[in-house]
């Protein structure tokens, strides 16, 4: 078993929503209970974060202690006691796991572990490109600046975490031929003695259900509108939302849902952690959707919550997207429609209101197939890997 260093934005008792964050911490867990000894070291720093060490992950204190006081200075005392960190901390350690680093900790990164000769795995959750719309020459810019910085740190790690195989075909160019890839699509929890969805008396009003970020790639408007006409063809429908959103995007939801005078039917929550959020499913939520567009971060595309959508043995709806046809076959485990308009989505939608408990014999098949995403199972690969090193 190994001495892992783990270097990742991790806010401290809190995943804040975030898919990336969740993963990390289902991979801690993971390769804590194959043995190995971990420590954390996060470099999330919020204006509410103590200085210290926490519970589950160190936090750079002098980088707490010195924010207020120079500010300007910020960037470069961060960078400085990033890379003093690592130095000084990976000595300990027989490799360094981390997340995608921001741009500005490459270089202080690369440096240290090349003076401490470590190897160090590295896992990337999208393409390089990521959310980014390249509509500006300093948006392009700043892209391939960052692209810079992402292939150095490619080109020298160790073994390399992807959600998808295709995402495996599409970083192994920017790897190097030694390094090692490893797919863990998802990661959730099996609980034992979760109980099953309660059978819903007919003509009761459904709640659609839809958890993770909230913006336009990721089908919010899609289904916004999808629901939008299931509720004016009378179907007894209401729509739920939770997640991060940048402010502006949430405002112009808002915008739209005010607009169709649909204030009482559709509703948007602050984020929840991930215990929460799957509570807040299991008792909550009737009918679950993933209906993200099929744009260029659809190649590839596996979200984060599809094991915990398929466990919770409710209806799922998803978008003919990504490696999604490989884990949803229509009407077995789950229903899949185009993304090419709200039509097919409030076909299905209405359908589900009209046959809800035939819907929910599918969705109990979902739950049977969300057991290979459990992460224990998930983390072995990663685990022999690492004891390879």
């Amino acid at each position: 078993m190994k001495k892992i260093m783990i270097i990742g934005k991790l806010p401290c008792n809190s995943d804040l929503g975030q898919a990336e964050i969740i993963r990390t911490r289902f991979i801690i867990r993971g390769l804590e209970e194959k043995g190995h000894q971990l420590s954390v070291f996060s470099y999330y720093i919020d204006k509410n974060t103590p200085a210290g060490k926490h519970e589950d992950c160190k936090t750079v204190s002098y980088m707490l202690s010195y924010r207020r006081k120079l500010r300007f200075l910020n960037p470069i005392v961060y960078t400085f006691l990033f890379f003093k960190t690592v130095l000084s901390q990976a000595a300990h350690y027989d490799c360094i796991l981390c997340d995608k680093l921001p741009h500005y900790y490459v270089l202080p990164f690369l440096l240290a572990v090349k003076l401490r000769r470590k190897k160090y795995i590295i896992q990337y959750n999208e393409f390089l490109k990521g959310t980014s719309i390249l509509d500006t020459f300093k948006k392009k810019v700043y892209f391939n600046i960052g692209k810079f910085f992402d292939l150095l740190i490619l080109k020298s790690a160790s073994v390399l975490i992807v959600i998808s195989s295709e995402h495996r075909k599409y970083y192994q160019k920017y790897t190097s031929s030694k390094c090692k890839h490893v797919v863990i699509s998802m990661l959730m929890e099996i609980a034992p003695g979760t109980k099953e969805p309660e059978k819903k008396p007919k003509d009761t009003e459904l709640v659609v259900g839809y958890a993770g970020t909230l913006n336009k790639s990721n089908g919010v408007e899609l289904l916004l509108s999808a629901v939008s006409e299931a509720i004016k063809q009378n179907q007894k429908v209401r729509l739920t939302m939770f997640g991060p959103a940048r402010q502006n995007y949430r405002n112009h939801l808002n915008d739209c849902i005010k607009k169709a005078g649909l204030e009482n039917k559709i509703t948007i929550l602050n984020p929840l952690g991930n215990k929460e959020a799957i509570a807040f499913i299991q008792d909550h939520i009737d009918i679950l959707v993933i209906p993200k567009l099929n744009d260029d971060r659809a190649r590839g595309y596996i979200p984060s919550k599809l094991g915990d959508y398929l466990y919770s043995g409710k209806p799922l709806i998803v978008t003919d997207v990504g490696e999604m046809n490989q884990y949803i076959q229509h009407q077995k485990n789950g229903f899949i429609v185009s993304s090419e308009s709200p039509e097919p989505l409030t076909r299905i939608i209405s359908f589900i209101c009209e046959n809800y408990e035939i819907s929910q014999k599918i969705g109990l098949e979902g739950r049977l197939s969300a057991c290979q995403f459990d992460y224990k199972k998930q983390i072995t690969p990663l685990s022999c890997l690492i004891d390879s090193l």
